[in-house]
């Protein structure tokens, strides 16, 4: 299956959103909400862009008298970025954990390569004795 995906706004795809009338509205609002928002927060941007929303957009009846509905969809639209965002500082502390300890594996076999004493490996990565045997056991040095 191949899925193609587009970040649409209004500085970019020009030639689909011309295409498409319902969706180069629907870009204009997102705008107008994201404008508002900065000045007076979701709440009350979300309201005043449907209110500022020509009734001669072909979106206009699917919005206007579903203010609610359709500002609890951003609500929960924001809601979600803000989610994605905590997970994606979540995995990026646990690659960067896993990056070190790697990191520190990869030294302590360097050491272990160079015949260090495993009390000195142990000092300079902070390994506990356990890892260091292991890491020994595993790379066919002998203890």
């Amino acid at each position: 299956m191949f899925l193609c995906t587009y970040n649409i706004n209004r500085n970019s795809s020009k030639t689909l959103k011309d295409r498409c009338k319902p969706l180069e509205e629907y870009c204009w609002f997102i705008d107008r909400v994201n404008e508002l928002k900065a000045v007076m927060g979701l709440d009350k941007a979300v309201s005043k862009a449907i209110d500022e929303m020509p009734d001669s957009f072909i979106i206009a009846p699917l919005i206007k008298p579903e203010k609610a509905k359709v500002f609890m969809m951003l609500r929960t639209e924001y809601d979600q970025k803000a989610h994605d965002k905590a997970l994606y500082d979540d995995g990026k502390a646990e690659g960067l954990t896993q990056g070190i300890a790697q990191g520190k594996a990869e030294i302590a076999l360097l050491m272990l390569q160079n015949k260090e004493d495993p009390v000195r490996i142990r000092k300079c990565t902070g390994l506990s004795a356990e890892q260091i045997a292991k890491l020994m056991k595993g790379s066919g040095h002998s203890e």
